[in-house]
């Protein structure tokens, strides 16, 4: 999954995949490719042991999953790795695990936000916000410290049907 990052990029968004206790600890929720292709802007994804300091010292946004209950601890220790490396990195989480466990998620670790239920919209416009500089409290589904967004998003068919 390693993409190295253009060197020139003043802000990267990384996808990285956390250490998970899984038989196959390599499985990527369904929806995780199409959601990194419609943000419009380049992602580099990794596994859990597969980035450098360089790649995360150079990274606005760190996206990661926490679909199975499996991977949670993984990414609690991934995530405080992260902040030692770039304490100013905006790490983003969603799957079914983070929606059912949001406020918990950013209780007890450094991960900033969660998106809860369908990502789709909600990624693309939190990644624009972090990456511009805006307000994210409004962006559907989300979950900060200190926030619920009360603007609520769900997949419908004609999305699905363009998701690729």
């Amino acid at each position: 999954m390693t993409a190295r990052i253009n060197e020139q990029d003043k802000t990267p968004v990384l996808f990285i995949h956390p250490r998970t206790d899984m038989w196959v600890p390599c499985i990527l929720p369904m929806s995780l490719p199409a959601l990194m292709n419609g943000l419009g802007v380049p992602v580099a994804g990794f596994f859990h042991d597969e980035w450098k300091v360089g790649d995360v010292t150079r990274a606005k946004l760190v996206i990661m999953d926490i679909h199975w209950y499996l991977s949670l601890h993984g990414a609690i220790a991934l995530s405080r790795r992260l902040k030692r490396v770039n304490p100013a990195v905006v790490i983003v989480a969603g799957g079914v695990t983070a929606s059912v466990f949001a406020s918990q998620i950013l209780r007890d670790s450094p991960i900033d936000y969660i998106i809860r239920g369908d990502a789709e919209i909600p990624l693309m416009q939190l990644v624009r916000g972090v990456l511009d500089g805006r307000g994210v409290d409004g962006v559907p589904n989300l979950v900060g410290r200190g926030f619920t967004s009360m603007a609520r998003y769900c997949l419908d068919t004609a999305e699905m049907d363009r998701a690729d």
